[in-house]
């Protein structure tokens, strides 16, 4: 997990003091099927540190107690709240301080960058320089957002994923994505072009051991290397020190051989890749070798 976290908590927070001492002197609703309604100026606030941290929240409000993760995301969705839940504390059965859960679930989910949003100080085991205690009047201020915007933007992981973003999206970048693209084109051009030459030679063959048997002198003398399995022949061409290309010839559903659209190969930043070289799909098991043909 790379998006830094905001531990939410709901009372004292959004839903406010003064904001429900409104509603009830205006005569208007103060809570739906969730419960209290929020302030809206504090959800605005929280808003703004979402927009500048992209941060996702995890809520750790005793609200998870009465609803589900579910429930509590519809609840964001229909109340139109900003920002995604990734998740809550754990509901466990035996009582442990509320900084406790945090520390839990940051070692759980490999500690990302973090504030804590609360109106009671409930984190002995937590950095105090990760929490921001609100007023339960007014809830989250535009200085409280300010305050946990900074927190995280000071934080080592969040820095070093703008510096990754800054060189992702820089022109250098661009310009490497491009020529590693046509590299690519280049080679998968060729290859289609071998692939054709090797199916030709192999289409008038039904068995592979006949085609091992008959064509591994003429394989040899390409200096291509040759090797016999029960599913498969494999044909290696090195093409130099630093890149190779295997093709394999299998059995298929009609009785007759042919070349799979599958091959090995040492890619453009010199790493192994399954690809099948007609749609640029890559494979994590070899087992697409024997069903692309």
């Amino acid at each position: 997990m790379t998006r830094p976290v905001i531990f939410l908590d709901f009372d004292g927070v959004l839903n406010t003091e003064q904001y429900q001492a409104k509603l009830a002197t205006e005569g208007k609703p103060t809570k739906d099927v969730w419960g209290p309604l929020f302030a809206p100026l504090a959800v605005e606030n929280l808003r703004q540190i979402i927009d500048f941290t992209d941060a996702w929240i995890v809520i750790s409000s005793s609200w998870r107690y009465v609803h589900s993760l579910d429930s509590l995301r519809m609840m964001w969705e229909v109340r139109g709240l900003p920002g995604e839940i990734c998740g809550t504390l754990a509901c466990g059965a035996t009582y442990i301080s509320r900084g406790e859960e945090i520390e839990c679930w940051l070692e759980r989910n490999g500690r990302p960058d973090y504030v804590i949003i609360d109106d009671l100080d409930d984190f002995s085991t937590a950095p105090s320089d990760h929490y921001i205690e609100t007023n339960p009047i007014v809830g989250i201020t535009e200085a409280d957002a300010h305050k946990a915007i900074e927190i995280i933007q000071n934080s080592t992981i969040y820095k070093r994923e703008k510096v990754f973003e800054r060189i992702r999206n820089s022109e250098t970048a661009a310009r490497w994505r491009e020529a590693f693209q046509e590299m690519r084109s280049e080679s998968i051009a060729k290859q289609q072009k071998r692939h054709a030459f090797l199916s030709d030679i192999v289409k008038e063959y039904t068995n592979l051991e006949d085609f091992a048997r008959e064509k591994s002198e003429f394989i040899e003398m390409m200096s291509v290397e040759m090797g016999s399995g029960e599913k498969c022949v494999s044909l290696h061409f090195q093409l130099n020190y630093n890149e190779y290309e295997q093709y394999f010839v299998i059995p298929t559903v009609d009785g007759k051989l042919a070349v799979s659209y599958v091959i090995w190969w040492q890619n453009e930043v010199c790493a192994n890749e399954i690809l099948n070289i007609f749609t640029g799909e890559t494979y994590d098991n070899d087992d697409a070798i024997y069903t692309n043909y």
